[in-house]
Parts: structure tokens; C-alpha cells; sequence
């Protein structure tokens, strides 16, 4: 019981590995827990991002813009937890 617990505290800290928010032009089908692929080709990074906050802007400014909080996708190996 102990293991599993520490498991899932080690899982909740990495999920909040990433920090700031993503821009993107304006898609009002991206929810929160949404899987997302990131493929930044300035700083090398690409993966999968979890969706942990959205918010939609519409300014005559800018347009419509999405902004995406991100959260690190976390899997834990069951297996390697015995």
C-alpha cells in the first residue's frame, strides 16, 4: 500500500513538470484533459501534453486565440511497481 501511494505522489509531482501556456490559433474543440501533440521545431521539443487548463480569447486585436496550460503526460508502469 505504501509503494502505491508513492507512486502516486511521484505521478502527481510530474505532471506539473511543465510551466506557462501555449498559444495556438483559436480550436473551441480543445478541453480540458485533451491530448495534445506538441512539435516545436525552435526549442526541440515534441511529445504528447495533457490539457490542464483552457481559455478561449476572441479581441479584435489578436483574433481568435486558444490559450493551453499544459501538464506533462505521466504514465506509471504497473509492472515495474511489484
Amino acid at each position: 500500500m505504501a509503494k502505491n501511494y508513492a507512486v502516486s505522489l511521484l505521478w502527481n509531482s510530474f505532471k506539473d513538470g511543465y510551466k506557462g501556456s501555449l498559444i495556438v490559433i483559436g480550436n473551441p474543440s480543445i478541453k480540458p484533459f485533451d491530448i495534445c501533440y506538441l512539435f516545436d521545431e525552435y526549442t526541440d521539443m515534441y511529445g504528447p501534453i495533457e490539457v490542464e487548463q483552457v481559455i478561449h480569447r476572441l479581441s479584435q486585436e489578436n483574433g481568435f486565440i486558444t490559450e493551453i496550460t499544459p501538464d506533462m503526460c505521466v504514465d506509471v508502469n504497473q509492472w515495474s511497481t511489484i
